[in-house]
């Protein structure tokens, strides 16, 4: 993947200004932003939306999902909180605010509807895309989200929440609609190339994507109804084979466009991956010493073990924002088969599985490491194993806390002995602007629909 610096560098301009604003809800509902159609072109308005929801859902999104299947300790400052579940609505309110709902979601909304009203097919359906991750991702933290009446600017500047069931029609209709655009001809002259800082305009690996997803969506409704673990295995057929079709956003190496990890390890670094930090406390997280326990060649590149803190593979400016990957692909394989009674198919997978994160993180397969915990069988293979090592695969990725909530894997002990946060509380700015329609809440234990 070729990193456009100079786009990236643009997009973090626009970062900047949306961060910089200290404009209450009401008014950045309204349409004065300064991505409109009529100054930008489409490849500018993907480009800023990529950079802004990799950044908000690789910073904030992903430090505090990562806390709650405990990747890390918080041990200072805000995160020594956060360690116990202290957080409130205004600690969600900048990924809200400005990186979804006044950022990345609103971006994506006006590639859309330009792409749309000029004939632009390709952009059209690799917004469509977009949309759907963006929107699967936010109503995975919090459950019902604006939607249908969102992004209407001063005409509805307090939008209802759409269901969280309604979400999830709406996300796999997005991504149908999106695979039959990226796969139709375009006839518009205007191809997507530029501004596209994950595929590079391959509207093959789009499809790919897509089909992932829907993978991922499927799965993520198992226990609502078990037939849905099929038609995971079918889209997953279709979706990312290989780790060249990782869609992955990479930010860049220069100060201006440094990754949200990066960043908050330097300016912040209010965590530690030391397993003994507090004993006294009964905190004792044991991912970084089984990773040394299984001899994990990945353990080097997550996690620094001379300071207690973040690996290169992150900790590296230019660090990844891994939206999905092909290791993921195989677990949802493997996890879809094991469901519906195919053992030597799961097994089969989850083998794949490792090797693929292996390769993705290392850039070797360790023929040791896989002969230990990469070789299953029919006889051998459990859905335990298989989160397991999806669990060690997905290291600081927001799809990790979606798994243990549905599966329970890996086992958690709270660290407030009471119980490990299921969904985010609304941020307080939407429930001061929009009270009418925010729903109320006041625990992180709320489940979600799929959550049972």
């Amino acid at each position: 993947m070729k990193n456009n610096l100079k786009n990236i560098l643009y997009a973090f301009l626009v970062l900047f200004l949306f961060s910089c604003s200290k404009e209450k809800l009401s008014d950045i509902n309204k349409d004065t932003s300064i991505l409109n159609e009529e100054q930008l072109t489409p490849d500018l308005i993907l480009n800023s939306g990529q950079a802004t929801l990799a950044y908000g859902l690789g910073g904030d999104g992903a430090r505090f999902t990562s806390l709650f299947v405990q990747y890390f300790h918080g041990h200072e400052r805000q995160f020594a909180a956060y360690e116990t579940y202290s957080i409130s609505g205004t600690d969600v309110d900048n990924l809200w605010r400005f990186n979804l709902y006044g950022g990345g979601l609103e971006d994506i909304k006006q590639l859309i509807n330009l792409a749309k009203s000029n004939g632009y097919l390709h952009y059209e359906g690799v917004g469509n895309i977009m949309m759907a991750y963006a929107i699967g991702a936010s109503s995975d933290l919090w459950g019902d989200i604006p939607y249908t009446q969102a992004f209407m600017g001063a005409e509805n500047t307090t939008p209802i929440f759409d269901n969280h069931t309604a979400i999830y029609d709406t996300i796999q209709s997005l991504l149908t609609r999106g695979i039959a655009q990226v796969t139709a001809a375009d006839n518009s002259g205007l191809e997507v190339v530029n501004g596209d800082n994950i595929f590079d305009g391959d509207l093959t690996a789009w499809e790919a994507f897509a089909h992932s997803l829907k993978a991922r969506n499927y799965l993520h409704l198992v226990n609502v109804n078990p037939s849905n673990a099929s038609m995971a295995i079918t889209e997953a057929a279709m979706g990312v084979m290989d780790n060249s079709g990782n869609a992955i956003f990479r930010f860049g190496s220069a100060s201006t466009a440094l990754g949200p990890w990066t960043q908050f390890m330097d300016q912040r670094g209010d965590i530690t991956f030391d397993n003994n930090f507090d004993p006294s406390s009964g905190l004792d997280h044991q991912f970084n010493d089984t990773l040394l326990a299984m001899g994990d060649p990945r353990q080097v590149y997550y996690i620094d073990n001379t300071n207690a803190t973040l690996g290169s593979f992150y900790y590296s400016g230019n660090e990844p924002f891994i939206m999905m990957s092909f290791a993921e692909n195989k677990f949802i394989e493997a996890e879809a088969k094991f469901r519906t009674g195919d053992n030597a198919g799961a097994a089969a997978a989850h083998n794949d599985g490792v090797s693929a994160s292996l390769d993705m993180v290392t850039g070797n397969i360790d023929a040791t490491y896989m002969a230990a915990y990469g070789a299953e069988t029919a006889t051998s293979i459990t859905l335990e194993k298989i989160m397991f090592q999806k669990h060690i695969a997905m290291f600081l990725q927001l799809e990790s806390w979606t798994d243990w909530r549905r599966t329970g894997f890996p086992a958690i002990t709270p660290n407030d002995g009471v119980g490990v946060p299921r969904s985010f509380l609304y941020p307080d700015s939407e429930r001061l602007y929009n009270p009418e329609n925010c729903p109320v809440t006041n625990t992180m234990l709320r489940k979600l629909f799929w959550d049972i």
